[in-house]
């Protein structure tokens, strides 16, 4: 650690000390995006959780992936888990074997 992020520690501790151990993780380790992002929030919004909540600043491009707010973040559907993309394969496959019509009727119905 240089001097500037120990001096950033020692006023965290002082002003904020439950969020300490994020910035000593964030100083030593290699730490993941989730963190960092976490980090530099509180240190824009002065450790304040309700700050970071309540954040106008829509211009940073954190902004939308700022931590501790109330709505959950939706992944796309695809990206939940394998076993939903699994069936989106085996859903185009099975579509694309019996093409249907805009009514929803295959080719054959209309016979």
């Amino acid at each position: 650690m240089d001097a500037k992020q120990t001096l950033m520690l020692r006023q965290i501790k002082a002003d904020s000390p439950s969020k300490l151990k994020i910035f000593e993780r964030i100083y030593t380790t290699r730490p993941s995006a989730s963190l960092c992002l976490k980090a530099k929030c509180l240190e824009c919004c002065w450790h304040d959780h309700a700050a970071i909540r309540e954040c106008t600043a829509t211009e940073c491009p954190l902004h939308s992936r700022r931590p501790y707010t109330s709505s959950p973040r939706n992944p796309s559907p695809d990206t939940r888990n394998p076993s939903h993309r699994a069936g989106l394969a085996s859903l185009n496959q099975s579509t694309d074997s019996s093409p249907l019509d805009a009514k929803g009727a295959s080719s054959s119905d209309l016979d």
